[in-house]
C-alpha cells in the first residue's frame, strides 16, 4: 500500500497466481535529481530475486523507477526465474 502500489497493481493478479510476493522501497534525491526503487520478490518455493533501479534525472521513485522494476519482476515470472513455471519444455528426442 505504499507509493508504488498503483504502479504494481497491473501485475498483482499475476503475482498471486504465481505465488510471488514483491516488496520494495522508492525514493528520490535532489541536486542531482534521481529516482530509485530497490526491492525483492520471492515465491512459495523459496526462490527470490533482488532488484535496484536508478533513474538519473528522475523525480519520483514511484512514477519513474517503480514501473521499470515492475516490468523486470513480471519478466522474471514469465521467464520462470520465480513463481510457478508456466512453460513446460521437453528435451528433443534423439533418433
Amino acid at each position: 500500500d505504499g507509493t508504488a502500489y498503483k504502479e504494481f497493481a497491473p501485475i498483482l493478479t499475476s503475482c498471486d497466481e504465481q505465488g510471488v510476493k514483491a516488496y520494495g522501497k522508492t525514493g528520490s534525491t535532489e541536486k542531482p535529481d534521481n529516482a530509485w526503487f530497490a526491492g525483492f520478490a520471492t515465491d512459495t518455493e523459496g526462490r527470490s530475486i533482488s532488484i535496484a533501479v536508478l533513474i538519473e534525472q528522475g523525480q519520483h521513485g514511484s512514477k519513474d523507477a517503480a514501473p521499470i522494476a515492475r516490468d523486470i519482476i513480471q519478466f522474471c515470472i514469465d521467464a520462470g526465474y520465480i513463481g510457478e513455471a508456466r512453460l513446460i519444455t521437453t528435451a528433443p528426442q534423439m533418433q
